[in-house]
């Protein structure tokens, strides 16, 4: 499997980040993995509501203390000196000074968020596992189950990060083709990290197909919500 990120986040950035306010997250640190790679967002316990003259509402809360949702980064911009300073307060809601207070003296990455997904149920940190350098053949370990898949205790996550950590990303289901009720399937063209992604209907007389996309969840989400919006159509009067 491939390795993804499980990244701790406050629930007012939480928030800014579902309302599309917040594109950009802020780290003093970076993952080596090219982008794109998923991310995985863990709301924090959290502090008391607070109010923002800037939005002119009301952020922030009681943290779930589970996995809320995912996105995809796709970019990293880095800062050295403050020369992102108003790119991050404008994208990442953090103004300058307080920038500076975060990291002083040190590089600040901005990690951009795209294909965002906000989960209608959380998940629990049990959910997720740190990366094995076996997972290509996890069916012959002796610790696979076929019916509850890894079954080394060592490797799930049982805290969550205090910035981010690795883990083994979890890969979504393509639904039926939306248009002639057959299995969906990946293609990839090219080799990693430059392959590019797209989901195609399994049938030969159907063609459905989406665009090519540079990460494998950005083509499966393409996929669904393109069967979301032909149900949705078609429930109408």
């Amino acid at each position: 499997m491939d390795k993804a990120v499980l990244i701790s986040i406050r629930p007012m950035w939480c928030e800014l980040i579902a309302s599309g306010h917040k594109t950009i997250e802020l780290r003093k640190t970076k993952p080596k993995l090219y982008t794109p790679f998923k991310c995985y967002i863990y709301e924090t316990r959290g502090i008391e509501r607070v109010g923002n003259d800037n939005l002119n509402c009301i952020v922030g809360g009681n943290g779930r203390k589970a996995v809320i949702g995912e996105f995809v980064c796709d970019k990293i911009t880095e800062d050295v000196r403050g020369e992102n300073g108003q790119l991050f307060e404008h994208l990442a809601c953090v103004t300058v000074e307080e920038q500076h207070d975060y990291a002083p003296s040190g590089t600040i990455y901005g990690w951009h968020i795209s294909s965002l997904v906000i989960y209608d149920t959380p998940k629990g940190l049990n959910e997720f596992h740190r990366p094995c350098k076996e997972s290509l053949f996890c069916e012959s370990c002796g610790m696979w189950s076929n019916r509850r898949g890894c079954g080394n205790a060592a490797l799930q996550i049982s805290r969550p990060p205090q910035s981010w950590c690795y883990v083994e990303e979890k890969q979504m289901e393509l639904k039926p083709c939306p248009f002639c009720g057959s299995k969906a399937k990946i293609i990839i063209s090219g080799i990693e990290p430059k392959a590019v992604y797209k989901a195609q209907c399994e049938n030969p007389n159907c063609g459905g197909n989406t665009n090519w996309w540079c990460h494998r969840c950005s083509a499966v989400s393409s996929w669904n919500c393109r069967e979301e919006a032909v149900q949705d159509a078609g429930d109408g009067p």
